[in-house]
């Protein structure tokens, strides 16, 4: 008998509404906790309306579960770029810019002063010749 790895339509929205209900009442009640007025019910009423759609209807959350993984999606084309952006201009060129200001050039530092040319002393009489 072979075990499928596959999940029910129950299964997945159940997995889904337990996930995203859970999340959301944790954050509710963090920000409950913290003294906020508002944001805790827009996060908790949500949250609950999950867990218990994850209880009763788990079948019918697919429609649900696609609109959110869109969404996410869609937030992910954006965002991506954006952190790329903040840590290549947060992190390299910030490392750059302090380098060049404490003096450090790790590119230049063997070169004698007033040319790029690095001597790599004599050449072989072997390179490049016979090399089979």
């Amino acid at each position: 008998m072979a075990v499928s790895t596959r999940l029910t339509a129950a299964a997945q929205g159940r997995k889904f509404a337990f996930t995203l209900g859970i999340a959301l009442a944790v954050l509710g009640g963090l920000s409950l906790w913290r003294g906020h007025t508002i944001v805790p019910f827009v996060l908790l009423v949500p949250g609950a309306v999950l867990l218990v759609a994850g209880l009763v209807v788990p079948q019918h959350l697919g429609p649900i579960e696609r609109a959110w993984m869109a969404l996410g999606h869609k937030l992910s084309v954006v965002m991506t770029p954006v952190v790329m952006f903040v840590l290549y201009y947060g992190t390299i060129t910030t490392f750059g810019l302090m380098m060049r200001a404490f003096g450090k050039r790790p590119l230049t530092e063997n070169h004698q002063p007033g040319t790029a040319w690095v001597d790599r002393g004599k050449k072989r009489q072997s390179d490049l010749k016979r090399q089979f």
